[in-house]
């Protein structure tokens, strides 16, 4: 490492960073080697085109056209475009992607952190801040790499942190055949869809199997993160069924995950069940929590009202026995009601 005089002229703060500029200069010449890559080396890299990231395509989008002064570095003259520091972590306006196998949650989750082309770009962006550095925010710029939206290129300090994107609903339920006596419509799912459903829940709930009945289920997205899913069936108390033939009740929610990716999903995950159980042909969806544990902030927040309170209670009576295999304390019934006003 170059030695750094300690001038006595210059402020104390300007000759720590100086000499903290001298040791990140010597890290960087010993990470990549004595003296600057091969010729060889640099047309190689110059001329492949970046391999696909396994986690996301490029979207092929640009931010600037070629040979306008904003996609390149000012700096160093790095094209901020095609940086590519690995197969496995491409960057994007020093922006470096990648995927961590050790997270504590999925994965899958895409994780994010700056990676500078050169020492001088770090300078500036510690100095101004991202934005003032390239015109555009980090979420900006990820949107346009990613191909979707993204609320948070990171979600909390640190150096290398998730990407927390727009949640996205997935609805694979199509409508079947002619709507019945009382305008109801049967349901279709893909081949093993329910199915996959059934093991999320299974995994994932807190106080609940996979449930009997199965009319349609949705799930919700971050990215290529799964964080959630639903199923909504016929009503289990047979009462309501009888009463209220044209209402569904979601029997399970369940999220999971990065809770930085899960923001929200309960209550979209509600609101797709709605959606699609209208387009079916019902009227009214109900849902139940438990009254003293649940406060159902994820109801209110897509159109449920609470509408009665139970005692609680086992199913097992002696005239049908059964084992209860889920909570038998109080529960709050929460109701949707889908109809269109004056309808």
């Amino acid at each position: 490492m170059n030695q750094i005089a300690f001038d006595f002229e210059r402020p104390l703060v300007e000759n720590l960073a100086a000499i903290q500029r001298a040791k990140e200069e010597a890290e960087w010449d010993a990470f990549w080697g004595e003296g600057a890559l091969e010729e060889e080396e640099i047309e190689h890299h110059d001329t492949t085109p970046p391999p696909p990231h396994p986690i996301d395509q490029w979207s092929g989008a640009s931010v600037f056209e070629e040979g306008e002064p904003g996609r390149c570095c000012s700096h160093c003259g790095e094209d901020l475009e095609e940086m590519i520091w690995s197969d496995e972590c491409p960057a994007w306006y020093c922006i470096g992607l990648g995927s961590e196998e050790f997270s504590d949650f999925d994965p899958n989750d895409l994780h994010a952190g700056l990676f500078f082309c050169c020492l001088d770009m770090k300078d500036n962006v510690n100095a101004r801040g991202y934005e003032a550095a390239f015109g555009f925010s980090p979420e900006a710029a990820l949107s346009v790499f990613l191909g979707r939206k993204v609320h948070k290129a990171w979600a909390s300090e640190g150096d290398n942190q998730v990407v927390v994107c727009a949640l996205e609903p997935v609805d694979p339920t199509k409508p079947k055949g002619q709507p019945d006596e009382m305008g109801r419509l049967s349901a279709s799912s893909p081949k093993g869809w329910q199915s996959q459903v059934f093991e999320v829940v299974t995994e994932h709930h807190r106080h609940h199997q996979a449930p009997t009945g199965h009319k349609f289920s949705v799930a919700v997205y971050n990215g290529k993160t799964l964080v959630g899913v639903a199923v909504v069936g016929r009503p289990v108390s047979r009462v309501i069924q009888a009463a209220e033939p044209r209402t569904l009740e979601v029997t399970r929610v369940c999220t999971f995950g990065n809770p930085a990716l899960r923001r929200n999903a309960a209550s979209k995950l509600y609101a797709i069940a709605g959606k699609r159980a209208k387009a079916l042909g019902y009227d009214r969806l109900i849902s139940y929590t438990l009254a003293e544990e649940e406060n159902g902030a994820s109801l209110k927040a897509s159109g449920f009202t609470a509408e009665h309170k139970n005692r609680g209670g086992s199913w097992d009576t002696p005239s049908r026995r059964r084992n209860d295999k889920s909570p038998t304390v109080a529960k709050i019934r929460w109701a949707r009601n889908l109809k269109r006003r004056g309808k």
